[in-house]
């Protein structure tokens, strides 16, 4: 008959009897106690107030109950019955190592049978064993947090009778020291006896610097002995953490039909992001996801370092501390798409599961993309035999210039301006970034130099019609201001050169360098900008008049041309400034590393330092200095931006704004 434990039994004695239950239950001819105390039963025992007896026998962890196997009991109680609990559920709590109680089932008490030795000395049975602690032996000099440490304790038994059921019992105060508690020695033979135990010690995450405490005893329950304690001192290093963080996190346009710096429905996404060890412990085995859920949105696969698309998640060895790692999964926003938001659940898990990250980021549609977050400086500690942390130069997602772009308040609303970016040609070789140069020109505009959004004409992959249109809209506003108007000209994309007369021309997406009727006089522009009086005419065109293109080796435009052919200056009148990205037959080379033309890219970034409030001596100087010098180490060509102010200007030019 099994006994079971009741809820309410261990409810009401729990703090009272914890380790301390007996469960009595039939099983054949003997009754099973399945014993949950620290407490050595073997031995036999009398019911108080009857005539009983009972042996207890050790059996593993548990007890076995027999009839009373002691020839010197046997003729003095009356042999315990199985029988006797066969209907009822009994629970025994051990008061101590010679008293029993009923919790259920029953009111007996239990005492332990104890024999009588001539000298009148009790005993439970056979002599004592004589034990010391012989030695203590620690693997390593000092425990590392997160590693572990082998104890080897040997104990010694000098007596002349045998050590059973000994134990050994370990506590320390010292914070992140973890070990079990008690740990049971085999039986220790009489007479110069040895047994060895090896514990283990472990250095918990929380392990601090400093000298650990560990403090050892020796219990023989039976005989009531407790060794004198030994205690342990070794050094102790405290765990070198890792720590996950998300860096950086951008949304960027993969593939599109329309590049806008946007995401539209129908068009590839790149999510990328920045993970970085900012802890000063190395992240090992750690597992990236990205999750959406969202209905139109397709997962393509993870985007390698070569550039291979994978359909895997990624998994990396190790983030060592300071360094970090860039992710791309690669999605598809299809018609389906409905939310005005995307939203990406990033989590990366390392080995130890508390020092990775999880979080979820945001993107609205038909917004601006820009990137989020920064890259951390991680100190490191300097100790014995360790190595510096590294810090590495990180890559930026979105150039530095794309976001964070100052909002003045400035209210410019007599200026007009003029953006044309021409990335995409029908019979051209593509402008690399000429798209984002227009697209982030006109930002700067709007909310750095103030100028309302109806007040500019925004066109990209201009025809030859859309360019002569947007010039005439200028005009015609120059006109009607009467002479206080202020215009900006901005062009990225392809400039040309005629090979007979050395004019340069502006080519329209639709244009062919071969013809020269399809593209548009600079000469011309300029006569468009002037036609009217303007309080000033600011002219800026990142496009080469030399024949090539804006390619890292400065190949040629036209098919047919061979060599590049140095344009002659157009003339500048009126209270015009032109800016122009290269001078003579030179090449205007794109910034790969900031998706931008590099003239452009140095323009942008003196109107964000300044806030706009740059003079054009300032602006020209910053360009053509920062220009030269990176176009030289970046693209080992040299390119040198050109300032021209008409001859009205020549004496105050510099100290003039926007």
């Amino acid at each position: 008959m099994k006994a079971t434990i009741h809820r309410k039994s261990i409810s009401r004695f729990f703090l009272l009897l914890r380790n301390s239950f007996l469960f009595l239950f039939f099983t054949g001819s003997f009754i099973q106690v399945k014993a949950q105390t620290d407490f050595d039963l073997s031995g036999n025992w009398n019911i108080e107030g009857k005539n009983i007896c009972a042996t207890f026998k050790k059996s593993g962890k548990d007890y076995k109950v027999r009839d009373c196997e002691d020839t010197a009991y046997k003729s003095k109680y009356v042999r315990v019955s199985t029988n006797r609990y066969k209907k009822n559920n009994f629970i025994f709590f051990a008061k101590d190592e010679d008293h029993l109680v009923f919790i259920e089932g029953s009111d007996e008490k239990w005492t332990r049978l104890k024999k009588e030795t001539k000298s009148g000395e009790e005993v439970t049975g056979g002599l004592p064993p004589i034990l010391s602690i012989e030695e203590i032996v620690l693997s390593q000099d000092r425990l590392v947090a997160g590693q572990t440490a082998q104890l080897k304790l040997t104990v010694k038994n000098a007596g002349d009778g045998n050590a059973e059921g000994v134990y050994a019992v370990l506590s320390s105060a010292t914070k992140g020291l973890e070990f079990v508690q008690k740990t049971n020695l085999k039986l220790i033979p009489k007479k110069g006896g040895k047994e060895t135990v090896s514990i283990e010690l472990d250095g918990g995450l929380n392990l601090g610097n400093g000298e650990a405490v560990l403090k050892i005893e020796v219990v023989d329950p039976k005989f009531k002995v407790k060794i004198q304690s030994k205690q342990v001192k070794f050094s102790t290093k405290e765990f070198a953490k890792p720590d996950l963080l998300l860096a950086k996190f951008a949304v960027i346009e993969n593939l599109s039909s329309n590049p806008n710096n946007q995401i539209d429905l129908n068009e590839q996404i790149d999510v990328m992001f920045i993970v970085q060890n900012v802890g000063s412990g190395n992240a090992e085995n750690v597992k990236f996801t990205v999750a959406n859920d969202q209905k139109g949105v397709v997962f393509l696969g993870v985007v390698d370092k070569s550039g291979t698309l994978i359909r895997k998640e990624v998994e990396l060895p190790m983030i060592a501390s300071g360094k970090h790692e860039t992710i791309a999964y690669r999605y598809f926003v299809n018609s389906e798409f409905q939310s005005s938001k995307l939203t990406f659940s990033i989590t990366a898990r390392e080995k130890h599961g508390k020092f990775g990250l999880s979080q979820a980021r945001s993107v609205e549609i038909n917004k601006t993309l820009k990137e989020e977050g920064y890259i951390r400086t991680v100190e490191s500690k300097p100790e014995e035999k360790s190595k510096p942390v590294i810090i590495e130069d990180v890559p930026d997602l979105v150039a530095d210039i794309d976001e964070g772009i100052p909002v003045t308040g400035r209210n410019n609303d007599k200026t007009f301006a003029v953006v044309i970016g021409n990335e995409k040609y029908l019979n051209e070789a593509k402008v690399k970034y000429a798209l984002n140069d227009a697209y982030v020109f006109r930002k700067y505009l709007e909310n750095t130099l103030g100028l309302p959004q109806k007040n500019i004409r925004y066109v990209t992959n201009a025809t030859y019609g859309q360019m002569l249109d947007a010039l005439k809209w200028i005009s015609d506003v120059a006109k009607a201001y009467n002479g206080e108007a202020k215009l900006i000209f901005y062009y990225a994309g392809h400039g040309m050169p005629d090979e007979e007369t050395k004019s340069s021309f502006l080519l329209p997406a639709d244009g062919n360098s071969q013809n020269i009727v399809t593209a548009i006089k600079v000469a011309d522009v300029y006569a468009r900008l002037n036609e009217f009086p303007t309080q000033s005419v600011n002219v800026f065109m990142d496009a080469c008049f030399s024949g090539s293109s804006r390619e890292e080796n400065g190949a040629m435009l036209a098919k047919g041309r061979g060599v590049k052919i140095k344009p002659k200056g157009d003339a500048v009148t009126g209270k015009m400034i032109v800016m122009s990205a290269s001078t003579g037959d030179e090449t205007a080379f794109p910034f790969n590393e900031k998706k931008h033309g590099m003239f452009t890219y140095f323009l942008l970034k003196k109107l964000k330092e300044s806030k706009g409030t740059a003079s054009m001596g300032e602006l020209s100087e910053y360009v053509i200095t920062n220009v030269s010098q990176q176009s030289v180490l970046i693209n080992k060509k040299p390119q040198t931006p050109q300032i021209t102010p008409s001859q009205e200007l020549l004496e105050n030019w510099k100290i003039m704004g926007f």
